[in-house]
Parts: structure tokens; sequence; C-alpha cells
């Protein structure tokens, strides 16, 4: 069941991470700096990945807890996206913007047809 946990947890992981790159490209888009859009598209995802994260731990907590007749068997699940959640929105918030800087390049982008 953790692996399960953790293939359920890639995927919000990386859905966070599309949210906030997509947002840093739309900016850059409208001609802004690129230092300046990331830190902007930071700032305007930040609470979106954080609700996010912050409600899945909330909704896996009762999990945790182990009650009912197959509970052995959910816990470590719970166990497993609720500390891949906190690790993958703090990688989220901080890595990506820096990841995304090294390998991009300056110059604008532009819109595709």
């Amino acid at each position: 069941m953790a692996l399960i946990g953790i293939i359920m947890l890639g995927g919000i992981a990386v859905n966070d991470s599309i949210i906030l790159i997509d947002r840093i490209n739309q900016l850059r888009m409208t001609g802004m700096e690129k230092k300046l859009a990331i830190a902007l598209g930071s700032q305007q995802r930040l609470r979106p990945i954080l609700m996010t994260s912050i409600i899945t731990v909330i909704a896996l907590l009762p999990l945790t807890f182990g009650f009912g007749a197959s509970a052995a068997l959910r816990s470590p699940m719970a166990y497993a996206v609720i500390g891949g959640m906190i690790t993958s929105t703090l990688l989220t918030l901080l890595v990506i913007p820096c990841v995304y800087d090294l390998m991009t390049s300056n110059k604008p982008l532009k819109q595709e047809d």
C-alpha cells in the first residue's frame, strides 16, 4: 500500500510543479524578465500549492490513526503520502524555481500560434 501512496504522491507533486512552471512561462510570455517572472510566479502560486498539500495531509490524518479492520494496510500509505507531501511541497517551492532558472535561457518567450 505504501507503493500505491508513492505513486499517488508523484502525481500530486508533478501537478504542483506544472502549475508553478506554467505560471512562470505565462509571465515570461508577457515580456517579463526571467528572474522577476520566477519570483512573481512563485509568489502567485504559493497559496494554491500550500492549500493542495495541507488539505491532502489533513485528509490522510484519519488513516494514520488506524481505525477499522484493514487499518494495518492503509496506514503505511498515509504515512508515505504525508511525508512525501511535506517534502515535495518544500522541493516544489524551493528547488523547482532554481532549476528553472538554471535550465532556461534569458531570452523572452514567444507565444505559440
